[in-house]
């Protein structure tokens, strides 16, 4: 399944660890995305306030603040309010039961677990840009 819908979505991967950041973003690129890394939620935020997205995939346990949170200071800036995001996390019992609670409350949102695949990118991203 491929992620164009009229064009290639342009995705925001942002995920503390190098390699899990570039092998999403490799996935995205597969299914026919646009791909911009960020290490952090600094940079992912500085990113979020130059360019428009049409999505944001990003790793539950980034250091720092944490998806959550980023997710929803990104959404209080005026070009991210509607920006749908997947939520990755590699959690197990209680804590991916919580991750996937807080995720729950906060529109627009999917939660995967890891590893991921380019498929399960596709089947969780297309419904949610498609409702925009």
């Amino acid at each position: 399944m491929a992620l164009s819908l009229l064009s290639a979505p342009h995705v925001l991967v942002v995920d503390g660890d190098a390699r899990a950041r570039a092998d999403t973003a490799a996935l995205l690129v597969a299914e026919g995305a646009r791909a911009t890394q960020a290490a952090g939620c600094d940079e992912a935020l500085d990113l979020l306030r130059l360019s428009r997205f049409d999505a944001v995939v990003l790793d539950y346990s980034l250091p720092g603040s944490g998806a959550v949170v980023l997710l929803v200071r990104f959404r209080s800036l005026g070009n991210g309010r509607d920006v749908p995001a997947v939520v990755v996390g590699a959690l197990a019992g209680p804590a991916r039961e919580k991750a996937r609670a807080h995720v729950a409350h906060l529109s627009l949102t999917a939660y995967l677990d890891k590893p991921v695949t380019g498929h399960a990118l596709a089947v969780a991203l297309l419904p949610l840009i498609a409702r925009l």
